[in-house]
Parts: C-alpha cells; structure tokens; sequence
C-alpha cells in the first residue's frame, strides 16, 4: 500500500525490511506476521484470510489461514478442504462443528451485509496494531509508555447500550442483532437465529 513501509521486529526494535531480509518480515507458521508502518509512525499487522471453529470444551479458538480469496485451506494432513460460510440471514454455519470463514474478509452483498462484510472477497486486512492513545508534548521518546489511550471506558459505560437492548451499527449503517441485557460477543452474533 502507499505510504506504507514493511518492518520486522529485531531486539523489540522495528526495523524496516531491506532488500536483504525479507525473509524476516513474517510467517505464519512461526506465528510472526507482517508488519508495516505509515508515514506518520503508526504500526500496522496484516491479518490474512482465515477461518475459525471454536473448541467449547477448553474455550479456545483453532485458526487455519486460506487460500487468497477462496474459502480452502490445507488440513494437518495436507488436503484441501473448504470452509463453510454464511450463505443467507437464516443459513448460519456452527463453528464448534465445522471451520467457518471470518466475515470481516468475505463479500455479503448478497446477503444484506448482516455481519459487515464488503463488496468483494479480502485476502486479508491491515489492522491497527496498538491501540489508540494521544501524544504529550512534555513527554519525550523515552516515555514512550506513559502515553495514555484515547480509549477508557467503563464497563458500565460497555454494558449501558445493551441494557437498553439498542442496536449496534454496522459499517453500511445496517443493523446487528440486539443484545438483551449482555455485551454481544462473536457467539451471540454467530447464534443468533
């Protein structure tokens, strides 16, 4: 992307990815993802295209990464297989039986955006890679840590709109489901009928 300079992390120190080390920029198998930095100094990580099942008995999730824009990917023995997806309001895929492909990569137009997908299939999207904070001109580099996030809620603050059983928003200004009198998390709105 414009504007945007690949790093990798060597010694916690961000160091931009030269011609000669751009074997050091990612893997996903060792689990080190791509990095880049704007002009400005923000950090961002490349997310790429996954699909999730979810493990109900220790909670966890199990991630496998896809194929481009398609929904395959490669089990531990080496096939391919495919992910389900949502298919329509009402087809909703269970995710603690079958790998389900993330909709923040998949195209909804189809379906009326009701999980905020996009116009067309990602690969995978850039992400915000430290949360949003404010800079202190008092402050110099080596305070680094003592900046402060631009983000401090309460839980009150978090629990308030769902108690009033409100509608969240989606990007396309379409409506997600309703959360009676609990924060939605990804299981309400993957349950949801």
């Amino acid at each position: 992307m414009s504007g945007m300079s690949a790093i990798y992390f060597d010694n916690n120190k961000a160091t931009k990815v030269g011609n000669t080390d751009k074997d050091k920029w990612y893997s996903y198998n060792d689990k080190e993802w791509a990095n880049a930095q704007t002009e400005d100094g923000s950090m961002w990580v490349w997310i790429p295209r996954y699909a999730y099942k979810i493990n109900k008995s220790n909670q966890t999730f199990d991630v496998v990464f896809l194929v481009g824009t398609t929904d395959n990917y490669y089990d531990k023995d080496g096939k391919l297989q495919t992910a389900k997806r949502q298919t329509s309001e009402t087809d909703i895929p269970d995710a603690t039986k079958d790998y389900v492909v993330h909709p923040a990569f998949t195209n909804e137009s189809n379906i009326g955006y009701v999980n905020g997908g996009w116009k067309k299939e990602l690969t995978g999207i850039w992400v915000s890679k430290f949360e949003a904070g404010y800079f202190d001109k008092n402050l110099v580099d080596a305070d680094k840590e003592k900046y402060s996030s631009s983000v401090n809620y309460s839980q009150t603050y978090g629990y308030t709109p769902a108690a009033k059983n409100e509608d969240a928003r989606n990007y396309l200004d379409g409506v997600y489901p309703r959360c009676n009198k609990r924060l939605c998390s990804t299981s309400s709105i993957y349950k949801r009928k």
